[in-house]
């Protein structure tokens, strides 16, 4: 990996045209993601039966806020390279820097959350703990402040760049540990949040052991099911990421480039599917959509019969 001293890089650069279909896939993936967070945003704040279920409905309405952010600024970032591309102008290196580490910013906080969340729960039926949402606010701003800091470090501090597909060039953090740390958790956290949700279901089953059809039990599995699936996508598209940034470390290899388009088309296809596929996995909100749907039916197959009789 070859460095460079920041105050020799030039504030715009040429566009890597090799990253060119990276771009063109990440950003065409997410295009329906905003217009799918909205739609999902909208119905969970609606929906009768998510009104009476308070842990659910928090819980989608958080993550389909961060997706949303998350997803935003990918796009914002994409957006800047293809348009320098396509017109043959440079891109600015502090924005696409900034842009870049908001990415770090904004990904992380679902990792945390879905971890914080779990570990809420199992306190929760375990112990009859019931944690303050002020008491949740301040320990996801204390595990998200790693993301800050490296913001902090990378904008401010950095005294190397090196090359970078995206932005052209990208600056270095005098503190790499803290950078690894934290890819490693965006990595972990979904994995030890998943865990932390079987071990509690394990633990519900046998505490309502001989009471298993009581609506309390039932209400704690929908939310541990849940709380499981939105731990679950990030472990599938974020787990392939960290052993790949680590191996390119660790092994002083470079890792192909359509390797890299198969991880990015699998990690930003989870901001348009995770609020839907969460959704869909509860009954009731299964019911809503399929009665519609052959309510839909009902109305429309007897009239174009009624159409097809006029015609002959």
């Amino acid at each position: 990996m070859k460095y460079a001293n920041i105050s020799d890089v030039d504030g715009w650069n040429e566009p890597v045209s090799e990253y060119f279909i990276g771009a063109l896939i990440v950003f065409i993936i997410l295009i329906p993601h905003t217009f799918i967070n909205v739609f999902f945003f909208n119905f969970t704040l609606k929906n009768e039966y998510l009104l009476k279920q308070n842990i659910i409905r928090y819980n989608i309405l958080i993550f389909s806020i961060l997706y949303l952010l998350a997803g935003v600024n990918t796009m914002v970032l994409e957006g800047e390279y293809l348009y320098a591309y396509f017109t043959n102008t440079k891109i600015h290196f502090w924005s696409c820097t900034f842009l870049r580490n908001l990415q770090q910013v904004t990904l992380f906080p679902i990792c945390t959350s879905v971890f914080i969340l779990s570990i809420q729960r199992f306190l929760s039926i375990t112990y009859s703990i019931n944690l303050k949402w002020k008491s949740i606010l301040l320990i996801f701003i204390i595990l998200n402040s790693l993301s800050y800091i490296n913001l902090y470090l990378t904008i401010f501090e950095a005294k190397y760049t090196i090359v970078n597909e995206i932005c052209g060039y990208y600056p270095v953090q005098p503190y790499l540990n803290l950078l690894y740390v934290s890819t490693f958790l965006t990595a972990f956290l979904p994995i030890a949040a998943l865990i932390t949700n079987f071990c509690t279901l394990y633990l519900l089953r046998r505490k309502f052991k001989l009471l298993k059809h009581v609506i309390k039990y039932e209400d704690h599995k929908r939310v541990l099911i849940n709380l499981s699936i939105q731990s679950f996508l990030p472990c599938v598209s974020n787990t392939p990421i960290f052993a790949c940034f680590f191996y390119q470390i660790y092994a002083k290899t470079e890792i192909s480039p359509v390797v890299w388009r198969i991880i990015d088309g699998i990690h930003y296809t989870q901001y348009s599917t995770s609020t839907f596929i969460t959704l869909i996995s509860i009954k009731e909100i299964q019911d809503k959509f399929f009665n519609r749907r052959n309510h839909v039916r009902k109305i429309t197959i007897p009239n174009s019969k009624n159409i097809s009789s006029r015609q002959f």
